[in-house]
């Protein structure tokens, strides 16, 4: 025994390891709010739309799936916070399913918006993560639904308002 010691192991072992100063603009991107989870189905009507939108502060994360029973034309874009009326598009064609993770340029609202030119109704299934508190459903012909996004379950306690789950 004593292989450690005579190696000076130990001595690197006892030693404190010197204050590790992160670098500007490195990998940590602290967050004002806890992260969500949502999961939510909804139904695309036949030769139909709809809209759903996270709301996001700059620099948060989203990473999302979703799939639908049967193509779609999607459009993920966004309206920013301080130029109302304004879009931007990130990402738009036809697909059954989409996965990745987006992080906002800025405030606003994020997400996609599906149409359906099937001979009948089609349901998208979102399951998302992210630094959201809210959401909005757009329909046709009505205004905004306001959605609460509840934190996270813990110990299978719910932390705030019971999940609203749209479904159209």
């Amino acid at each position: 025994m004593g292989t450690g010691r005579a190696f000076g192991l130990l001595d690197l072992y006892a030693a404190e390891a010197p204050p590790v100063t992160p670098l500007e603009g490195g990998p940590l991107f602290p967050q004002p709010v806890d992260y969500r989870v949502d999961s939510r189905r909804l139904r695309v009507p036949s030769l139909g739309s709809i809209e759903f939108k996270y709301e996001l502060l700059r620099g948060a994360a989203l990473v999302y799936t979703w799939k639908a029973t049967a193509p779609l034309d999607f459009d993920f874009h966004t309206e920013p916070a301080a130029s109302p009326g304004a879009s931007e598009t990130f990402e738009r064609g036809e697909a059954l399913e989409k996965s990745g993770y987006y992080t906002a340029p800025y405030d606003g609202i994020h997400g996609w918006y599906w149409e359906n030119f099937n001979d009948s109704d089609v349901t998208v299934t979102l399951e998302t993560a992210g630094f959201f508190t809210e959401a909005q459903l757009f329909l046709p012909d009505t205004p905004p639904e306001r959605i609460a996004i509840p934190t996270r379950d813990v110990g299978g306690h719910p932390q705030g308002p019971q999940r609203n789950s749209p479904s159209n």
